[in-house]
Parts: C-alpha cells; structure tokens; sequence
C-alpha cells in the first residue's frame, strides 16, 4: 500500500485561505473608513447602521468559510494518519511473513542443503525495519545517498512513498 496525499487539495485550501485574508484585510479596512466617517458625520446614523451590519454579515461569512476549511484540513490529516497506520501495520505483516520463511528455512536447511540461501534469508530477517519515513520522489535521490532507499510508486507524479534503510550483508 503506497501513502498518497492529495496536494492538489492542499493548495486549493491554501489559496482559499489566503483569499480569505485577503477578503478580511479589505473588510478591516472597511470598518477603519466607517469608524472615521462616524466620527466626522452622525448624522447619517441609519447609513451607519446598514454599513455596520453589512459588515458584520461578512465577517460571518467568512468565519463559516474559515470553519470548512479547517473541517476539510483536519478531513486530509485524517485520511494520511490512516494510511499512514495501514502502512505501518503492512510492514509488521510484511516482518512477520519474512520471519516465518525464514524460519521455515532453517527447519529444511537440512534437507536441501541450502545453508547459504538459508543464511541469506536470516541476514534479511535481521536487518528488516519499518520504514524511516516517508517521502517524494523528488527526495528519493537525496534520501539514497544517506543510506535510505525510497520504493516509488509514481515515477512521475508527487506521490510519498516509504523510505527504507538500505541493509547492509555480510
């Protein structure tokens, strides 16, 4: 099971975000004029007060789009500390299975005498650890030169993939 993020959502929240402070910024400066022109000219006291609950409309507007969007984020992070578990428990399999042949291989070593294949399948036995980290492509050739090699999922594209330390046998 390969970890995907979808960072085009990511972006997408980002970018409405920011639009958002952008939408504040300009409502900010709104009520900045309203406050001087209240304190210039009271009498178009009901002018103010449509102004004012103009604004306040918009502020709620953007409290409930600022409120999706955290609903969405916290929708992504969930979905990743998902995978991200799944991912994890595949690995345990992943040792488990390797552990039990193994130690199916030591039980026949005998038989076939296949000591070396059987050494072989010990060494990876003891150098097997759930993955490092996780990663992109991009970063695979990085993470290689320390020691870590990256199984790639999407050569092309920007999906993680899991960062393995390289083992190292006798």
């Amino acid at each position: 099971m390969y970890l995907s993020l979808d960072t085009g959502r990511i972006n997408i929240d980002i970018q409405r975000i920011a639009a958002l402070i952008r939408r504040f910024d300009n409502i900010h400066g709104r009520f900045v004029s309203l406050s001087r022109q209240i304190d210039m000219d009271v009498k178009n006291k009901e002018d103010v007060r449509i102004a004012l609950r103009a604004l306040e409309n918009d502020m709620e507007n953007i409290r409930r789009t600022l409120r999706k969007v955290l609903d969405i984020s916290e929708d992504i992070i969930a979905e990743y500390i998902g995978a991200h578990r799944a991912n994890l428990n595949d690995c345990r399999d992943l040792a488990t299975d390797i552990g039990t042949v193994s130690y199916r291989i030591n039980v026949y070593k005998d038989a076939d005498n296949s000591y070396l294949f059987g050494e072989y399948i010990e060494q990876i036995n003891e150098k097997l650890r759930i993955p490092v980290s996780i990663t992109t492509p991009v970063e695979a050739e990085t993470l290689e030169r320390y020691g870590l090699r990256a199984i790639e999922a999407d050569l092309g594209g920007n999906v993680p993939v899991l960062a393995w330390r390289i083992p190292e046998f006798n």
